[in-house]
C-alpha cells in the first residue's frame, strides 16, 4: 500500500535505499554529481479526433515517459486504428507541457565508508523545481522512490529513482559542518597551546616517521589562505610531491583526504581530464547530461591527486586553468556552463627515471610541463637515501617498537583534526604591516637572483608572491588568528625557502633576521617597560597577552618573547605565570 502523500518522509542514506521504500515518501541528502539541461514534458497529451474535431485529453505515464496516444474518441468512437478509421493528431499548443531535467545525486563523503564506491541516485525534477541546483551543490531532496525500465515492458528489472517533491540547497559541507561547543572549547584550547603548530604537523600520518617538512608543507595546504572575492584572490595552496617508490607520497596523500572537510582522493593511472573536470555528453534519451569531474565535486576541499605522472599531457593541461583561475568552462554543440573550481591540489608522482637520477639537473628528473609546476605554490622532491639515524626511526616504526620522542605533544585524532580545520577555515587572518615589509623585502630579493633561473625545477614568479601571502595567512589560520603578524611571515618564508633549495636553489640563510630581530626586540623592549610600570607586581601572563593583543601581537607570539626574556635573565617567574622584571 503506497503511503499518503502528507507523511513524513522517511531520511535515509542513498546507499540504504531499497525495495522496502518503494512508492514511498523518503529525504535523502547527497551533492550534486550530475544534471540535465531543462527540457519540456508532455504531463497530458491532447488528441484531436480527425473524424469529428473533438478534443481528447490523455494523461501520459510519467514514469514510462514514452507517449500514450488516444485510442478511440470520447465523443464519435472513432479509433486510432483500424479500418475505416481516422485516427488523431496531436494538438501541442492545448496539450499540458512541464519543465523537466533529471539529477543525479551522490552520497556525501562522510556517509561513504571506506573501501566502498560512492552510490548515486536520479532524481526527476518538474515544474519550478528545475534548475535550482548545479553540479556540486549541498542539497536535501524529498521525494517519493519510484522505478522504471529501459527495457521492453516484460522486464523484471528496474531501476530505482525519486520523484522530487521538495528540493533545498544547503550550505556547502564545510560551511554546514557540525560542531558541538565542547567541540568548539577542545579546539580554541588547542589553538592557544604554543607549539600548535607542531602539534598539527605531528597528527598528519603519526604512523608516517622522518617526513616532518612534508607533513608542515601538507598543513599549509590542508588550512589554506583567505579567499577574497572582491579582489579575485584564490586561498588555495597547491602543494606537489615528486619521488622516489616507497616515500609514502600515497599514504600522506590519502590521509590529507581524510581529514580534510571536503576531501577527494584519486589516482592519475585512472583520472582522465573528463574525470577530473567535467563532460557534456548526450543520454539516450536525448538529453544533455552535465556530467561533473573530481575538481568540481571538491569544490572548497581538497583533491588529491596520485601518479600525476602517469596521467596524459592532454589531461594535466585540462587543469590549468581550473587550479589558477578557479573556474572551469566546458561547451559542447552551441551549449556552455561553468563550474566553481575553489580546490586546492594535492599531487604527488614518481621522477622521470623512477629513482631521482644524481647526474642530471633537477629539471631533468622532472617529467612534467612549466606551466604545470609554476601552478603550485610549494613543490617538494624527496629521495630514499640511506641514513642510519633516519632508517633507524622508521624501521622500528614499522617494526612496532618504541622509540624515545623528544617532545611529550599531544596527537589529535582524525576526527579531532577535522574539526579542527573546519573551524579554522572560518576565520579569515589580515597581514599586519610588519609581515608585509618582511614579505616585500624576501620577495623583491628573489626576484632579483632567481626570476630568470634556469637551472632550478621553476623561476621565482609573482605567482610565489601571491603564494607567500596565502602561506602566511595559513600560518596564522593554524593558531586561530585574526592578525597574521611577523612570526607567520618568517615561517611562511621558511617553508618557501625549504622548497625552493629542494628544487635545486641556494636560498641565503637568514636574509631577514636583522629585520626580524629589530621587530623582535622592540616588542621585548615593550614588554619590559609594560611590566615595570605595573604598581602591582608580579604580573601575569593573561595580562601581558591581553595588553599585546591590543598592538596586533598573537598569544603565541608574546609567549614567545616572555621565555625569550626569561631565558635571558631579563624576567623572573615569580610563580606559575607571573613575571616581574630583573632590575639592572
Amino acid at each position: 500500500m503506497s503511503q499518503s502523500n502528507d507523511a513524513s518522509p522517511i531520511e535515509i542514506k542513498i546507499s540504504k535505499l531499497g525495495a522496502k521504500n518503494y512508492d514511498k515518501k523518503v529525504l535523502i541528502k547527497g551533492l550534486v554529481s550530475s544534471f540535465t539541461f531543462v527540457c519540456f514534458i508532455m504531463e497530458k497529451a491532447c488528441f484531436i479526433c480527425r473524424r469529428c474535431a473533438s478534443s481528447n485529453i490523455i494523461d501520459q505515464d510519467l514514469e514510462d515517459e514514452k507517449l500514450i496516444e488516444a485510442e478511440i474518441c470520447s465523443k464519435c468512437r472513432n479509433r486510432r486504428k483500424g479500418k475505416g478509421q481516422q485516427g488523431f493528431e496531436l494538438d501541442k499548443e492545448h496539450s499540458i507541457i512541464n519543465d523537466f531535467q533529471e539529477l543525479y545525486i551522490q552520497e556525501r563523503q562522510e556517509d561513504i565508508s571506506i573501501g566502498r564506491t560512492p552510490e548515486i541516485v536520479k532524481i526527476k525534477v518538474r515544474g519550478d523545481l528545475t534548475d535550482k541546483v548545479k553540479a556540486g551543490d549541498n542539497v536535501e531532496i524529498v521525494g517519493t522512490l519510484k522505478s522504471e525500465s529501459e527495457k521492453p515492458n516484460n522486464n523484471i528489472n528496474f531501476t530505482p529513482y525519486i520523484e522530487a517533491e521538495i528540493i533545498e540547497k544547503k550550505p556547502n559541507i564545510l560551511e554546514d559542518f557540525k560542531l558541538t561547543e565542547d567541540d568548539i572549547d577542545k579546539i580554541k584550547t588547542w589553538g592557544q597551546h604554543p607549539l600548535i603548530h607542531k602539534i598539527i604537523t605531528n597528527s598528519i600520518a603519526p604512523h608516517i616517521q622522518e617526513r616532518e617538512t612534508i607533513k608542515e608543507s601538507l598543513s599549509y595546504s590542508l588550512f589554506g589562505g583567505v579567499r577574497d572575492k572582491s579582489k579575485d584572490k584564490r586561498g588555495d595552496i597547491h602543494s606537489l610531491y615528486l619521488g622516489d617508490p616507497a616515500t609514502a607520497r600515497s599514504e600522506l596523500l590519502t590521509f590529507g583526504a581524510e581529514v580534510s572537510p571536503i576531501g577527494i582522493y584519486t589516482s592519475g593511472t585512472g583520472s582522465t581530464s573528463v574525470g577530473l573536470t567535467a563532460s557534456m555528453v548526450q543520454n539516450k534519451k536525448g538529453l544533455w547530461k552535465i556530467e561533473a569531474g573530481a575538481l568540481v565535486r571538491a569544490d572548497l576541499g581538497i583533491l588529491c591527486i596520485d601518479e600525476v605522472d602517469k596521467m596524459a599531457k592532454s589531461d594535466l593541461h585540462s587543469v590549468h586553468t581550473a587550479m589558477e583561475q578557479q573556474i572551469l568552462p566546458i561547451s559542447k554543440a552551441g551549449k556552455y556552463y561553468s563550474f566553481n573550481t575553489r580546490t586546492t591540489i594535492i599531487a604527488s608522482g614518481n621522477f622521470k627515471y623512477g629513482y631521482f637520477d644524481e647526474y642530471k639537473d633537477i629539471a631533468d628528473n622532472i617529467d612534467l610541463d612549466t606551466a604545470l609546476l609554476t601552478r603550485f605554490d610549494l613543490i617538494f622532491l624527496i629521495q630514499d637515501k640511506p641514513s642510519s639515524d633516519n632508517d633507524d626511526h622508521i624501521i622500528k616504526s614499522i617494526l612496532g617498537i618504541e622509540t624515545e620522542k623528544d617532545e611529550n605533544l599531544p596527537i589529535l585524532t582524525k576526527s579531532e583534526l577535522k574539526k579542527y580545520i573546519a573551524y579554522a577555515k572560518g576565520i579569515n587572518p589580515i597581514l599586519n604591516e610588519n609581515a608585509k615589509n618582511i614579505l616585500d623585502d624576501y620577495c623583491q630579493d628573489l626576484r632579483r637572483r632567481f626570476g630568470n633561473d634556469e637551472k632550478g625545477a621553476t623561476a621565482f614568479t609573482l605567482r610565489h608572491v601571491a603564494g607567500l601571502v596565502r602561506l602566511t595567512e595559513a600560518h596564522a589560520r593554524m593558531a586561530l588568528k585574526e592578525i597574521a603578524d611577523e612570526t607567520d611571515a618568517v615561517a611562511a618564508i621558511d617553508i618557501m625557502n625549504k622548497s625552493l633549495e629542494i628544487c635545486g636553489w641556494k636560498t641565503p640563510e637568514n636574509i631577514f633576521a636583522e629585520k626580524t630581530l629589530k621587530y623582535q626586540k622592540q616588542k621585548e623592549e615593550f614588554v619590559l617597560k609594560y611590566i615595570k610600570e605595573q604598581e602591582i607586581q608580579p604580573v601575569s601572563i593573561n595580562q601581558i597577552i591581553d595588553e599585546l593583543k591590543n598592538k596586533n601581537v598573537s598569544p603565541e607570539t608574546t609567549q614567545k618573547i616572555i621565555d625569550s626574556l626569561r631565558i635571558g635573565g631579563q624576567l623572573i617567574e615569580e610563580k606559575i605565570g607571573f613575571y616581574s622584571a630583573v632590575e639592572n
